[in-house]
This record gives structure tokens, C-alpha cells and sequence, in this order.
């Protein structure tokens, strides 16, 4: 292994040289930190390194904690030799980013002892990390094989449609009204199938499209939303609470996405009151804002709510309200890119409230939530 030696002590330095050669290891020297920083910030740097506290240009506090600002995903172990053995130096020595900490005098033995547990470290860091690559590669191929074959099918299920609308005017003018029904099941279940896979494509999109942030009007969109919702059932009696003046940073096409899902499901799922009442607000502000969109429609047992974010899964029957089982988790994928969190209150007949987060680990200390509506 390639080790880097940074010492101002030239006999430390010789010392330290030879023991490590002795044990098969390749050193490089340094007398001072700045050297010590520029070795490694080279592309093919040491992976391992021995660092004196106290040296010239640069310390070896500042060489840790420049690098690992600059590391990024680099596996790298860092080891302070040093004749500091105070508590807090040794605290402060391992805040700056440094795995072990030798006091001198050293023993010969532990040191190289130590090494070899450095290495080990590296060693399962850098399978690690293969195993993530190789993870998300195969993610990430996984997700476009879906997305080329749900567009390959759109056309053809939209042909169905087509060809079974056409079969039942045809049955009717001649007289086949007994096949009728038989190709209406034929265009039903094209319907739902082509809705299936224009679901899979908008779950990829979530998965795979690259973020373009930009402030975005939560409640622009949500009253958009509700307007065209309004549209489709003219007479249908439903009470909106939208909260004016609610806007957060993120990507607007796939918020847009998030927030309608949230939407129609509670438009559809308060298709049984009178009136449907649908709120939308947020609770604190800017990064630390939790948004909820609530309605009184048929709720579910909070049992049942670890399956609500899986994809096809479905907490009522299909007769009764229709979807595809996989719009709640493309919200999920939307809200986590955005590095929010997303969960639910709920109870039978007294409806939902989705509550999500954006950009905030938050949720720790959640503040009073809205109770449900009524039924």
C-alpha cells in the first residue's frame, strides 16, 4: 500500500520510512503540510497517511480537515502522530477528521499494527463502495428497461381502445348486441392497463429525470389543479381550502406530479361526501415547513399504512374507487429527491391528511398536525 508520512522530525521521518518499507508498504515523505495536502489532492493519492500535528506551512489539524472537505467519496485513513495527549487534543485531533490518534513516543508493533487495521478499513470502504456503484447501476438500468417498455406498450393499448370502441358500435348496428358487454370488459381492461403504464413512465421520470430547481407556487398548482377538477363535475358539491402564498424551492414539473397525485386521490376518495371538503396549507415556514393536503373521504386503518407507499399496492377494492396502485409512490420518489419525507394520518370514514416535508430532515419534533375533517 502506498503510504504517505508527513513529519517535520527528519529522524521520525527516516524511522518511520524504514519500519513501513519493512513491512512491504511504499512511502512517500513529506517535512511540512503543505506538501503533505498537495500529495493528497493527486489523482492517484495514498489512501493511507501518517500526520505530525505540529509542522511547518500547514498543521496537521488543517491537512485533515481540508481533505476530507475535498474528499468527497475518496477512502482514505488518516492517522495523527503527534506528542499532543491531552483530552481535548485528542477530541480535537478526531473532530478534524482523523480515524486514529498515536501519541509519541510510539511502539513499533502497535503502529504497524494499526496500519493493518487501516488497510482492512479501506479495503471493506472501497468494497463498499463497488457494491453501492454496482447497485445503482443496475437501478438505474433497471428503471430505463420499465420506461422503454411501458412507452413500447402505450400505442399498442391505445390501439385496443380504439379498435374496441369501434367493435362495439359495429356489434350494435348489426345486431350483436350479446358481444357488447364482452368488448366493453376488452376496453376496460385496456384502459387500466394503458393507465398502468403511463404510471410507470411518470414513476421513471421521477426516478431519472435530472432536477431543475426554481421557486416553485405550491398553491398556483394546487388551485390549477382544482379548477380542472371542478371542470370534469360541475355539479359535484366540494369545499376547497387552499392557503394562499405557499411556495417552495424544487423542481416544478415533478412537484406538480407529487402534489396532483395527493390531489386527485383525495378528490377521489371523497367522491361519497356531501359536501367533499379538500384542504391544502403548511404548518411553520420556509425549510422547516410541513405541507398536508387533507380531505373527508374514506380514510383506511393506520394499520394498513406501511403498504400505502409500495408500488401496485391498493387499500380498496378496485369496483369501488379505480387507480393503478403505483401514484403514491411515485409521490414518495418525488418528495425524497427532493430530500423531504412523506407519511400519513388517517382513519375510516374520517378521510387522509398527506403530510410532506422538502428539502428538511424534519419530522423528529413534528409540530401539532391538522385533525381530520369530519365525515
Amino acid at each position: 500500500m502506498k503510504i504517505l508520512v508527513a513529519d517535520d522530525s527528519k529522524p521520525i521521518r527516516a524511522l518511520l520510512t524504514a519500519l513501513l518499507e519493512d513491512a512491504g508498504h511504499e512511502v512517500i515523505a513529506v517535512a511540512d503540510g503543505g506538501a503533505a495536502l498537495a500529495v493528497l489532492e493527486q489523482k492517484d493519492s495514498p489512501c493511507l497517511a501518517i500526520i505530525d500535528w505540529h509542522m511547518p506551512v500547514l498543521d496537521g489539524l488543517s491537512v485533515c480537515q481540508q481533505i476530507r472537505e475535498k474528499d468527497g467519496h475518496t477512502h482514505r485513513y488518516l492517522i495523527m502522530l503527534t506528542v499532543k495527549s491531552s483530552r481535548t487534543e485528542i477530541l480535537d485531533g478526531l473532530r478534524s477528521g482523523v480515524d486514529d490518534y498515536i501519541t509519541k513516543p510510539f511502539d513499533e508493533e502497535a503502529l504497524i499494527a494499526r496500519i493493518k487495521i487501516g488497510e482492512r478499513i479501506i479495503e471493506l470502504q472501497s468494497m463498499l463502495g463497488r457494491r453501492v456503484h454496482e447497485l445503482e447501476q443496475s437501478n438505474q438500468e433497471l428503471e430505463a428497461f420499465g420506461r422503454m417498455v411501458a412507452h413500447d406498450l402505450r400505442n399498442p393499448l391505445g390501439a385496443i381502445e380504439s379498435l374496441a370502441e369501434i367493435l362495439r358500435e359495429e356489434a350494435g348496428g348489426c345486431g350483436a348486441d350479446g358481444l357488447v358487454p364482452l368488448i366493453d370488459d376488452v376496453h376496460h381492461s385496456a384502459i387500466r392497463a394503458r393507465e398502468s403504464v403511463e404510471d410507470l413512465l411518470k414513476l421513471s421520470r421521477a426516478a431519472l429525470s435530472e432536477l431543475k430547481l426554481a421557486d416553485v407556487n405550491l398553491t398556483g398548482i394546487i388551485e390549477d389543479i382544482s379548477r380542472d377538477l371542478n371542470r370534469t363535475a360541475p355539479t359535484r358539491p366540494v369545499q376547497w381550502q387552499i392557503s394562499p402564498g405557499v411556495r417552495v424551492r424544487g423542481d416544478e414539473g415533478l412537484l406538480r406530479l407529487a402534489v396532483e397525485n395527493l390531489v386527485r386521490n383525495a378528490w377521489k376518495f371523497s367522491k361519497h361526501r356531501d359536501p367533499a371538503c379538500i384542504a391544502f396549507g403548511a404548518l411553520g415556514e420556509d425549510e422547516h415547513a410541513i405541507h398536508f393536503i387533507r380531505d373527508n373521504g374514506a380514510g383506511f386503518e393506520m394499520s394498513k399504512a406501511s403498504r400505502l407507499f409500495g408500488a401496485f399496492q391498493r387499500l380498496h377494492d378496485q369496483q369501488e374507487f379505480e387507480g393503478t396502485g403505483i401514484g403514491l409512490t411515485i409521490v414518495k420518489r418525488i418528495i425524497e429527491r427532493h430530500g423531504g419525507r412523506i407519511w400519513v394520518q388517517a382513519a375510516p370514514n374520517l378521510g387522509a391528511t398527506f403530510f410532506f416535508t422538502l428539502g428538511s430532515e424534519l419530522a423528529k419534533s413534528r409540530p401539532a398536525e391538522p385533525e381530520l375533517l369530519a365525515a
